[in-house]
C-alpha cells in the first residue's frame, strides 16, 4: 500500500490541503498525517488540484522512454 504525507485543514482530518513528498516537521507544519493513496479525501484532493490519474494513464516517465519499444 502507497502512502502519501500530506496536511489537513484542520484537526478534524476531512479536507486535504497540500501533500508532501516526504515527512515533515511537525513543530513547523500544522494537521499533518499520512493516507493510503486510494483514500477518498486523498482523491478529492488530486481532482480539485488537477493531479488526479485514471488507471488508463501511462506514466510520465515511461512515456518519456516510449521511443525505446519497438
Amino acid at each position: 500500500m502507497d502512502v502519501v504525507s500530506v496536511q489537513f485543514d484542520s484537526e478534524e482530518r476531512k479536507v486535504i490541503i497540500a501533500e508532501f513528498s516526504s515527512v515533515q516537521d511537525a513543530s513547523f507544519w500544522r494537521n499533518l498525517g499520512v493516507v493510503s493513496r486510494d483514500d477518498g479525501r486523498y482523491t478529492q484532493f488530486q481532482l480539485k488540484t488537477g493531479t488526479a490519474t485514471s488507471a488508463s494513464s501511462t506514466p510520465a516517465l515511461k512515456r518519456a522512454f516510449s521511443f525505446l519499444r519497438s
